[in-house]
């Protein structure tokens, strides 16, 4: 059981780590206004629990799809998180210049009021 336990949290790291370079490396991307397709927290059976958060959005008329995962150590607040981006709401993206099909959502360009209970639980 204690494996199950350290693999949560190398997984929550790991996943930190990763949001942290794509998130700086996307910094002096373009925005661009997306719409929430579908979220959820399924429970993990190993590993931290992953929301996804599934959107899409427009560059030039083209229609793109993209998927935002982010790590949590808690069910609760995985689930809190993809409750605060329901189906349907508008969010800000930040889309790769030279490929408008690579895109990532940061939290940070979302309305505060929008993520404000998830970020702090998180």
């Amino acid at each position: 059981m204690g494996g199950l336990v350290i693999d949560i949290y190398v997984e929550f790291l790991y996943r930190l780590v990763l949001g942290l370079l794509k998130r700086h490396r996307s910094n002096n991307w373009p925005r661009a206004e997306a719409e929430v397709m579908s979220s959820q927290c399924p429970q993990a059976t190993y590993g931290c629990d992953v929301a996804e958060i599934y959107y899409k959005y427009r560059i030039n008329a083209e229609l793109y799809v993209g998927i935002h995962e982010k790590g949590f150590v808690s069910n609760t607040s995985g689930t809190d998180y993809a409750d605060k981006l329901p189906t349907g709401r508008k969010i800000i993206v930040r889309v790769e210049p030279e490929d408008p099909s690579v895109s990532i959502l940061q939290d940070e360009d979302q309305p505060k009021a929008a993520l404000a209970v998830a970020l702090h639980e998180a």
